[in-house]
């Protein structure tokens, strides 16, 4: 009688740890999974910030682009003033989220007429940042440029 329950005592502990072992590697099963799509969605939410990021910087050409540099002419003071706020913001917000330098001394130069490249080909360098590739099928001349 003693060796019968002290088998069903040694079954009832192997059944008790396989069940703590089956819920250990679930939740460790469960966790790793959720870390990889914690990670792809972070990835992704990043992805949209930086098209929303370079939005703001075809906005900010275009701002530059519209005026060109006859503010005091075509802008009365109160316009002026809203204008380059909002020029030094999408300024300042690229110099601070942009990650390639060199293409924010380049924007710089451009927007200050220090010389510089073409706009458009400023666009394709931010597009190819953001996709993560060079595209060789479109060139920088191949953009269209409307002006006044």
């Amino acid at each position: 009688m003693i060796c019968i329950w002290g088998g069903v005592i040694i079954v009832s502990i192997i059944g008790i740890i396989q069940w703590l072992l089956t819920m250990w590697i679930k939740s460790r099963l469960e966790n790793s999974i959720k870390h990889e799509y914690d990670k792809i969605l972070e990835e992704f939410k990043f992805s949209i910030r930086q098209r929303e990021q370079a939005a703001a910087i075809a906005k900010l050409f275009a701002r530059w682009i519209k005026y060109n540099g006859k503010e005091d002419v075509l802008l009365k003071e109160n316009e002026k003033r809203d204008h380059f706020e909002e020029m030094n913001k999408l300024n300042w917000e690229l110099a601070i989220w942009m990650p390639d330098e060199k293409i924010v001394k380049k924007i710089n130069n451009r927007l200050t007429n220090k010389g510089g490249e073409d706009i458009r080909s400023l666009i394709l360098e931010v597009r190819t940042l953001i996709l993560g590739k060079k595209s060789d099928d479109l060139k920088w001349s191949e953009l269209t440029y409307f002006s006044a």
